[in-house]
């Protein structure tokens, strides 16, 4: 009998004392924020937040998670719904933990596609940003470039300053279709002097090896003459045969200038 009683005895001890474990080991559900196992980041404890504001934190993750997938990471609209999450938990002390809990989502990355939105808030009007937004268009910018890739085509074609919604629609539109001529004339390239007159230098030189010994002075005489008349540059030209920069010349087509120069100056 004694034996049973010191059986019940530890027994109520072991309950008791296993409760206790629980208790300190549990996770408060209170705790703004928890220790990710993986990363050892502290990250936002959902828990903590009543019903309305945790409904809303999910709703605007997924909305978030949306956006990142189809404008890859370069529409405004994740600057947006990121500065709604911010109003909701920045108060509570919670926005970075919560960052720390999306993958690919640093600090500085969040707080830069907010800027680029409050940006844009500030740069167009409300029609037309609420249509960049819907398109997914990367209308990112900063400081000279506002409206990043964009900016030259709207410097040039301002926007309307209080569009109604097709107005707005079809100003973007507009934009895009001019960008896209842009991008199939080459945009604003430049040509390299430099490199234009290597191709010239080496499409001659081909030529020129091809020509009879005999004629290899006339011909080049000739041509360069040809060249100066069609470009309406009249008058006596006098040229000094010089040697090229050593990368225009190979060293299988070095021979072939010296040559070159070697009779124009008989």
């Amino acid at each position: 009998m004694k034996i049973y009683r010191v059986a019940r005895l530890v027994s109520r001890t072991s309950a008791k004392f296993a409760k206790k474990k629980d208790k300190a080991t549990a996770p408060d559900i209170t705790a703004k924020t928890i220790t990710d196992k993986l990363t050892q980041k502290e990250v936002i404890n959902m828990k903590s937040l009543d019903t309305v504001t945790r409904n809303e934190v999910t709703r605007l993750t997924k909305e978030l998670q949306g956006a990142v997938t189809d404008f890859g990471m370069s529409g405004l609209k994740i600057g947006k719904v990121l500065k709604d999450i911010h109003t909701l938990l920045d108060p509570r002390g919670q926005f970075t933990p919560y960052l720390n809990s999306l993958p690919g989502f640093s600090v500085a990355t969040a707080y830069r596609y907010m800027s680029a939105y409050e940006g844009a808030i500030a740069n167009m009007p409300k029609n037309i940003l609420n249509t960049v937004i819907a398109a997914g268009l990367p209308m990112l910018g900063t400081g000279d470039k506002p409206y990043g890739k964009y900016s030259d085509v709207i410097k040039k074609h301002p926007m309307p300053k209080d569009p109604s919604d097709e107005e707005a629609q079809q100003y973007i539109a507009e934009v895009q279709a001019e960008y896209s001529k842009t991008r199939k004339k080459g945009g604003a390239k430049v040509p390299n002097p430099d490199a234009l007159k290597y191709e010239a230098f080496t499409s001659v030189l081909k030529k020129y090896s091809k020509v009879p010994d005999n004629a290899k002075q006339y011909w080049i005489k000739q041509l360069f003459s040809y060249v100066l008349g069609n470009l309406g540059m009249d008058g006596v030209w006098e040229i000094t045969p010089k040697k090229p920069p050593a990368s225009w010349v190979s060293a299988k087509g070095t021979d072939t200038k010296e040559e070159e120069e070697d009779e124009t100056t008989e």
